[in-house]
């Protein structure tokens, strides 16, 4: 399969059944090449038989395998009745339930599994149609990000079973129709000069356009829907925009916050493989760094003009890490520790990289005890990742931490044990070079200066969170849960972090609000400046004139 690298705007056409034509002004070449049978989304017929050998001869994941089949068992022998009603989280659990029933039926053949999945199929697809859009243009669910996550698993539970059988042609018809390509239009937006969507964020550049975009693109290639995987990469807010202008020169994505960073991973991933699967390499895919315009709080931060791909988001937080691979918590995020999970196994094997490979080894749950024993991190955490069962563990992974010194993503620096993000605005020291990982007792502290990040960020520039003796002494707060009290007048309030508060009063854009999502604007901007980085001397510097009017905060 030949690699897709596009570094200049390239004018080229794109195989379509109805013929050539560049929609869109700027466009990246997508030889789109869609196989004639399901499945091909989450998983290809090669898989699937690669899967089952695993299950023949690897005890784990024979055991894995007949978890899978189990909870099928489960949610089969419930037949189905009424659907819930509209902005029930029901609907949640049971369309990653038809996504596990449906890769069931990938792993055994049994048709039970694959009219179970129809059944529920058929009867969204009776439903949907009846449903008003709501004013925020979405029909299930309170919001927008609901109904793109769930069509996600709709769409991947259709296409394991689209081809089993036991769908009449009016069936299918009726599911790709009135269910999947309707869905759409609760996140596809046509009209980029007039629709009021635009107005919100979301429909742009958060977290949120990132599951808008995977559930196009997906759909599109379910339903053979070459417009819709247009879309998905071309539009002007598509997978382009996303990597050229959401993620930042040092590869941590805009929002600032590394469980938002893992979210937009994991929400790209199935779409990603699925592009893969039809000839199409986004994970290699290149565009220049989009520095056009500000999109509100999303304003631009960064200092070069070099490519960006997907892969500095696999990359930038291995240099987030303290020694026991716990990070400073930034906005609405947790300390981590950074752990292998589905997305870095898929990033390891697309990629090849070192880093990858490392964290995979470490944490790979088929050197974990069995299910039920005393050990039960791992084996927890895996689960509910069949990826296991189907991507290869790598076979000579580095027995230490493979950080080098230099540059990472286009504009990130570690040298002598130290970090920085200069487009995110952070510097990590660390009293240990080198693998630091193997000098959990050694001190190492963070500095964050940068931009506020949209809704997810916290008014506490200027905070420091320091490492020692094995743990975190002074975290970052992280969060606390959403639309809740504490998530208001503690969170987002200064005085719940370490850095400095004026007058009782918060930083701005919090300021005496009680507010659960404080942004700022790219006219009104909250971001700190670099006064020193030096990794020799293990020293940092910066302040900010943004917090608070006519004060300069200033930490060194």
């Amino acid at each position: 399969m030949s690699k897709l690298a596009v570094t200049t705007y390239i004018a080229c056409a794109m195989s379509l059944a109805a013929g050539t034509w560049p929609r869109y002004s700027t466009i990246l070449p997508l030889n789109v090449r869609i196989p004639a049978k399901h499945p091909y989304l989450a998983l290809t017929p090669g898989q699937i038989a690669h899967a089952k050998d695993r299950a023949r001869t690897s005890p784990w994941a024979k055991q894995q395998m007949d978890h899978i089949l189990s909870e099928a068992d489960s949610a089969i022998a419930k037949p189905w009745g009424q659907l819930p009603p509209r902005a029930s989280t029901q609907h949640r659990g049971i369309g990653s339930r038809l996504f596990s029933v449906g890769l069931a039926y990938s792993f055994s053949g049994d048709k039970r599994y694959a009219e179970w999945v129809r059944g529920g199929l058929v009867a969204y697809a009776d439903l949907y149609p009846s449903l008003a859009f709501t004013r925020g243009r979405h029909k299930l669910f309170e919001h927008s990000l609901y109904e793109a996550t769930w069509i996600v698993a709709v769409a991947e539970a259709y296409d394991l079973v689209a081809d089993s059988g036991v769908f009449s042609a009016e069936q299918s018809r009726h599911v790709e129709n009135d269910l999947l390509r309707a869905s759409t239009a609760t996140f596809k937006v046509e009209d980029f000069e007039h629709d009021d969507r635009l107005r919100d964020l979301h429909f742009r550049c958060y977290n949120f356009q990132a599951w808008n975009i995977a559930a196009a693109g997906l759909v599109g290639l379910a339903t053979h829907d070459r417009d819709l995987v247009e879309w998905s990469v071309n539009s002007p807010y598509g997978m382009r925009h996303l990597v050229g202008h959401d993620i930042r020169d040092d590869g941590v994505f805009w929002e600032r916050s590394e469980g938002y960073h893992e979210f937009v991973m994991s929400g790209l991933l199935g779409y990603t493989e699925a592009m893969l699967h039809c000839g199409v390499d986004l994970y290699n895919m290149s565009v220049p760094n989009d520095r056009k315009k500000d999109e509100s709080e999303n304003y631009v931060n960064d200092t070069s003009d070099q490519p960006k791909s997907l892969r500095m988001m696999f990359e930038s937080l291995f240099y987030l890490t303290f020694p026991d691979l716990s990070m400073p918590a930034l906005g609405d995020a947790g300390p981590g520790p950074l752990r292998a999970n589905a997305t870095f196994l898929v990033g390891y094997d697309r990629y090849r990289d070192a880093k990858l490979a490392w964290l995979v080894q470490r944490d790979r749950p088929d050197t974990a005890p069995a299910i039920g024993s005393a050990n039960t991190e791992r084996e927890t955490r895996s689960r509910g990742e069949w990826h296991w069962l189907v991507y290869d563990p790598p076979a000579n992974a580095p027995t230490v931490f493979p950080i080098h010194e230099g540059r990472f993503a286009n504009t990130g620096q570690y040298v002598n044990g130290c970090s920085l993000f200069p487009s995110t605005g952070l510097a990590v020291l660390r009293e240990a070079s080198g693998n630091y990982t193997t000098q959990p007792d050694s001190t190492a502290v963070s500095l964050s200066y940068g931009p506020h990040g949209g809704g997810h960020g916290h008014s506490d520039n200027m905070n420091i969170v320091l490492y020692a003796q094995g743990r975190q002494w002074i975290p970052a707060f992280g969060s606390m849960p959403y639309e809740t009290q504490p998530k208001n007048d503690w969170t987002a309030q200064t005085v719940s972090h370490n850095t400095m508060v004026v007058d009782g009063i918060s930083q701005y854009p919090t300021e005496k609000r009680n507010v659960e999502w404080p942004h700022d604007d790219a006219s009104d901007r909250v971001v700190g400046i670099l006064e020193r980085f030096d990794a020799a001397s293990k020293s940092a510097s910066a302040h900010c004139d943004r917090a608070y009017q006519g004060i300069r905060l200033r930490r060194a």
